[in-house]
């Protein structure tokens, strides 16, 4: 479970609508009893007045429950997620009821809201509640928001307190590109190489490459065998960034090249991203392991498209064979003279640009 940090809390008394009526019903008693010269609706005057008054103090002397909140496990959009609202009485005696609204300081989460019965003198109470995650990012604070009613629903009591906490929520878990098609461009399968990794022998099947012929073998048992060679281990992926936080066609194409840089990741390539999250600053390579891939992409905000002296430094990282999948929203996608330039700058580093990972 997230634990909070120190938070700040700001508390106010506010009448219902209730009260209200209460106070005009009273005002028209004392209007009624001054022109009439009768006594009774003065007195009921008095004693909506006094009702009032008792109901305002009881409202402000009742013990308010502390409150903790925070989420419990690691946050991932499209998965559902535990919130867990604690409560406890300092006081010395019972709580009122209490109404809680957990909210974050983003719209990654629904906001949680729960219901809580009174509590007695140092007891405490945990309230969870599932909520799926719809957006990708990190926060750093959350609200809640306390209401405790007073005495027959005249009064609130509402209390709202900021929680200094961070938050991670992760990128969508989708498929991955398929890692053939990575080596061989967006098109798909690619023809086996003498690079590739040796997986053995087998008979032929139609569509193999007569140079693919194992002959030892097929003289050796007389049928027609060929070499098969399965893609190599290792390699690069280097993953352009682009796009403005929020944007579905950005998010779910980030999403699925941090999959699919996580799938290399764990065949032994070498995969860094390439984002600019600063305009006035050049873009920045920025080297990934399996352990840590996801939570940076998590992290990220709105990324600037790399501009045409970022794209010339492509060549300090983009070696021969590295393929480069670009994450971006429907702007970039739509903006032929960028990915020319693109497209020229990663050819010219000898790398493969495998095209636009889809949303």
């Amino acid at each position: 479970m997230t634990v909070p940090g120190t938070g700040r809390t700001t508390g106010r008394i506010t009448p219902t609508r209730n009260a209200h009526l209460a106070l005009c019903c009273a005002l028209l008693l004392a209007g009624l009893g001054a022109s009439t010269h009768d006594v009774w609706p003065t007195a009921l005057a008095c004693g909506l007045f006094a009702a009032l008054l008792v109901c305002w103090v009881g409202c402000r002397v009742a013990p308010v429950p502390s409150v903790r909140a925070g989420f419990a496990g690691v946050l991932t959009v499209g998965e559902p997620a535990t919130s867990v609202v604690g409560l406890t009485n300092p006081g010395t005696s019972w709580t009122r009821p209490a109404i809680i609204v957990h909210r974050l300081c983003k719209p990654l989460v629904e906001p949680v809201r729960c219901h809580v019965e009174p509590l007695p003198p140092g007891n405490r109470v945990a309230a969870p509640q599932i909520r799926i995650p719809t957006q990708r990012g990190l926060l750093t604070h959350s609200h809640v928001d306390l209401e405790c009613p007073g005495p027959f629903g005249l009064f609130v009591r509402r209390h709202h307190l900021i929680h200094r906490q961070e938050i991670l929520v992760l990128p969508e878990n989708v498929r991955p590109l398929p890692l053939p098609a990575l080596a061989g461009g967006a098109t798909g399968a690619r023809s086996p190489s003498p690079d590739d990794e040796l997986r053995g022998v087998r008979e032929w099947r139609a569509g193999d490459s007569p140079r693919h012929v194992h002959w030892r073998s097929t003289a050796r048992t007389g049928a027609l065998t060929v070499v098969e060679r399965g893609e190599p281990k290792g390699g690069s992926l280097l993953i352009v960034v682009g796009g403005t936080w929020g944007d579905p066609e950005y998010e779910g194409s980030l999403a699925t090249a941090t999959a699919t840089g996580c799938a290399a990741l764990g065949r032994g390539s070498w995969v860094a991203l390439f984002v600019k999250t600063d305009a006035s600053k050049p873009a920045a390579f920025v080297e990934l392991d399996e352990r840590t891939a996801r939570d940076v992409v998590g992290r990220l905000d709105s990324a600037f498209l790399p501009d045409d002296r970022d794209l010339s430094r492509l060549a300090t990282k983009v070696r021969p064979g590295t393929g480069v999948l670009l994450a971006c929203d429907g702007p970039a996608r739509t903006d032929e003279r960028w990915l020319t330039l693109l497209d020229t700058a990663v050819l010219a580093a000898g790398g493969t640009f495998v095209g636009r990972a889809p949303s």
